[in-house]
């Protein structure tokens, strides 16, 4: 929306900038001495291309910002050339300008207002439009400083909270099995990892028994049992302790 807003800025000051400096120099008038269209065009040019980059780039926060303030100032600027351009078109082919100017003629001057005055009023209407969309849709999400527009989803904080944020906080919604399928099992997938790390690495513990489950096991770390340890013998089970040995011994 906003490299939209950027564009038609762009062209409406290219267009102005011409008609000021042609009007100028080719039909001399009271009005076109002030240079309205050039002035009014030149902030347009200059707002359009801010918004264009800002378009392109809209977590850049501060270009935001500038285009936002520059938006304001291209409005009253264009309200200006709006009221010249008014002025222009009335009081050009009255008496006295036309006695103080015969050799120019009277339609093409009104021609050059009247189409200065349809330049300014669309440059008006582009800013204001690029000066509300400006203030309101991107917002900055306080939780990870990035920009989005506000239509993603509301917060009750800033009223906006960013796609990365409103993926860590809503719960991930688990998909309805058909009709006739087998309920998929509660456990934790995580702990078949768990026992399949177990089960590979159970030969490096030779004390367990066939019928006991698979120890630990701990990835970069030796599990070695000492020699001076005591089994323990308790109502006919077997404590065992394992002492863990980190493989760097340099650094016991």
């Amino acid at each position: 929306m906003m490299l939209g807003f950027g564009v038609t800025l762009l062209l409406q000051g290219l267009a102005a900038v011409l008609l000021g400096i042609s009007a100028e120099y080719l039909h001399k008038s009271r009005f076109h001495g002030l240079l309205a269209p050039v002035w009014s065009g030149c902030m347009a040019i200059a707002t359009g291309l801010l918004a264009i980059c800002s378009g392109k780039t809209p977590n850049h926060k501060w270009l935001r910002h500038w285009t936002h303030a520059l938006s304001f100032v291209t409005s009253l600027i264009a309200i200006a050339a709006l009221i010249i351009g008014v002025m222009g078109v009335t009081v050009t082919c009255s008496d006295d300008v036309t006695n103080i100017h015969p050799a120019y003629p009277c339609g093409e001057r009104r021609a050059l207002h009247v189409t200065a005055l349809c330049l300014a009023l669309g440059t008006l209407v582009a800013a204001m439009a690029l000066f509300i969309t400006c203030c309101s849709y991107y917002v900055t999400c306080p939780s990870c400083d990035v920009t989005c527009p506000t239509c993603d989803v509301s917060c009750p904080t800033s009223n906006v909270l960013c796609n990365c944020c409103r993926t860590l906080r809503e719960p991930r919604r688990r998909k309805t099995p058909p009709v006739g399928a087998p309920l998929p099992s509660r456990s934790d997938p995580g702990e078949d990892t768990v026992q399949q790390e177990m089960s590979e690495h159970a030969h490096e513990n030779p004390y367990v028994f066939p019928d006991d489950p698979p120890p630990y096991y701990i990835p970069d770390v030796q599990v070695e049992i000492d020699e001076f340890e005591m089994l323990e013998m308790y109502e006919k089970e077997v404590k065992k302790t394992v002492r863990f040995k980190d493989q760097d011994q340099s650094a016991i």
